[in-house]
């Protein structure tokens, strides 16, 4: 992930330096590190951050015209986000139709998004932050303005930098399709949108280097400085202690728990998360809990007997080596539910389990049990094969 932000930046700094000039680059490139959104597009677990580097490549290669090549980025954004997936093709096919001078115009793009909206509302506060996060993250709707007003003096502009004009244009054209695009449906979250707040700030920046030199200076400098401000706020308080049971101190600390207590035991242990599935635990297991400790649980899971090749594919790759499993369970708990169908397996764990001890770690409870003498094997308990 930092390989891909820094590679990212790289490029940035390679077309703005090619086509407007060295300072303007290496401003970008110094911005977009003390970028609290940019990087924390690399905090996340899963895959939407490749979508920041393919959404400035398919902006580049739209800018010089080779659409054939900018079908590439679109491909392999479909590994990344499918949202983000959709929203790529369908800004590359407005932008490919729009350079040959087709017929279908932000008017049109506007109207194919509305039919379905229910949502433009709540798209459009959210948005806002976005816009405004690039100018002053601590008053986003100050930002927003200062945005616009930008936007305005650059448009009025005479003898624009042709390499600067067909950024914004086409930044303008993705925010729209975006907000469209999603204002469309109930389904959206901020990783959707995470290619939106580097490629704002970098068109920012470009409007701003075509303004007088003094006008310059003052507003790179309030960008500069907001933005490290609030980065350095934001980076500090990841280093403090913190109960949130999604932090990755937390989550270690939970594994250690649970393996001191097996004191060299076999054990399965249930992830109790309103998520439903328990990706991290599934990874965490094999990476630390394996290489810590040179075993597995003999099953670790969302829920006793979960089918995991659902949602883990090869997971009967990750099951070895073990240990003989007995008696002893653990449950870890962060949530009052696993899913709206699936909530209340817990209770009929507890009834057939004795509770031995709980520990707390942050936000997460970690209930360790042993099997009652008289419960019945978990083929019967949960499956209901139960034998003769």
């Amino acid at each position: 992930m930092i390989i891909l932000n820094l590679f990212t930046i790289a490029i940035v700094i390679w077309q703005v330096d090619k086509y407007v000039n060295r300072l303007t680059a290496l401003t970008i490139g110094i911005l977009l590190q003390s970028y609290w959104p940019y990087f924390e597009t690399g905090l996340y677990s899963f895959n939407p951050f490749p979508l920041v580097f393919l959404s400035f490549a398919l902006i580049f290669l739209l800018i010089d015209k080779k659409y054939l090549y900018g079908i590439i980025p679109i491909f392999l954004a479909l590994n990344a986000n499918l949202a983000g997936a959709g929203v790529l093709t369908i800004f590359y096919l407005s932008a490919f139709l729009l350079a040959n001078k087709g017929k279908l115009g932000l008017k049109n793009i506007a109207f194919a998004g509305v039919f379905i909206g229910t949502n433009y509302k709540y798209i459009f506060s959210e948005f806002i932050k976005i816009i405004g996060g690039s100018i002053v993250p601590q008053t986003v709707y100050l930002g927003a303005v200062v945005y616009l007003a930008v936007t305005i003096l650059f448009v009025k502009q005479k003898n624009k930098n042709k390499f600067i004009n067909e950024f914004v244009r086409l930044t303008y054209l993705l925010l729209i399709i975006s907000f469209l695009f999603f204002g469309s449906n109930q389904g959206y979250r901020a990783w959707h949108t995470v290619y939106l707040a580097p490629i704002l700030l970098v068109a920012v920046i470009l409007m701003i280097s075509q303004f007088p030199k003094k006008i310059m200076i003052i507003l790179i400098s309030v960008i500069f400085l907001s933005q490290a401000h609030y980065f350095t706020n934001r980076y500090a308080s990841y280093l403090k202690s913190s109960s949130d049971p999604g932090l990755l101190y937390n989550q270690i600390a939970v594994i250690d728990h649970i393996y001191s207590e097996a004191n060299n035991q076999g054990f399965a242990v249930y992830n109790y998360v309103d998520t439903f599935y328990d990706y991290p635990y599934q990874y965490l297991f094999w990476w630390y809990g394996l290489r810590h400790y040179q075993y597995l649980p003999c099953e670790y899971a969302n829920y006793p007997l979960s089918h995991k090749e659902l949602y883990v594919p090869g997971n009967t790759s990750y099951t070895e080596p073990k240990r003989a499993c007995d008696r002893l369970k653990f449950l870890i708990i962060q949530s009052t539910t696993n899913g709206e169908e699936n909530e209340r397996w817990i209770d009929k764990f507890r009834e057939y389990h004795t509770l031995i001890s709980t520990k707390i770690v942050g936000d997460i409870a970690i209930e360790k049990y042993e099997v009652k003498p008289d419960s019945p094997s978990d083929l019967c308990l949960w499956w209901g094969q139960c034998g003769s």
